[in-house]
């Protein structure tokens, strides 16, 4: 009887929550480009996490993707006390048109990047925050790391428009 019982709650939590969905709404270049969940008026948002890492105060059931950008988003709801988790992957076809690759060079102690990003307008300017106190502008900087260890790297860029677009992702440099 246990065990149906269960079922039946968990079947429940499946089908109302089967009714609410994850929407992308917005514009990434004017900042507004925001996921959406539609959500029936019992199921609470508990934490919006992006690449596995918690969104600290995100519990509402929408959220800015332009403040985190590109990556695989999760919202975890409570239907009927069950918690379910929803995802959604935002890439550079419905996020962030940025894109680089990063190269290591161990023999010259350095890391060269470069700008992979494609967009129909100029771009005009080039950010690049390497994670140790270390900046560019050039389109494809290299930066010489001291320390073994994981750095998130941050690509900014400005087209002929003014839409700014980034990506922050982590880049492993090892010898």
């Amino acid at each position: 009887m246990k065990n149906i019982l269960s079922f039946v709650l968990l079947f429940l939590a499946v089908s109302v929550y089967s009714q609410n969905t994850l929407t992308l709404k917005g514009n990434w270049c004017e900042g507004d480009l925001r996921l959406i969940a539609s959500i029936e008026k019992d199921v609470k948002v508990v934490q919006w996490t992006k690449d596995g890492l918690l969104l600290a105060g995100e519990t509402t059931n929408e959220i800015n993707c332009v403040k985190y950008g590109n990556g695989v988003y999760e919202m975890t709801v409570d239907v009927a006390g069950s918690l379910t988790i929803v995802k959604y992957l935002l890439t550079t076809e419905n996020g962030s048109p940025v894109n680089f690759s990063a190269s290591n060079y161990p023999s010259a102690g350095v890391t060269i990047f470069k700008d992979l990003t494609i967009l129909s307008e100029s771009i005009v300017s080039w950010h690049w925050d390497f994670g140790n106190g270390e900046t560019s502008t050039l389109a494809n900087p290299k930066v010489f790391y001291k320390d073994q260890k994981t750095y998130e790297i941050t690509l900014t860029i400005t087209t002929a428009s003014g839409c700014v677009y980034f990506l922050r992702k982590s880049h492993t440099w090892s010898y």
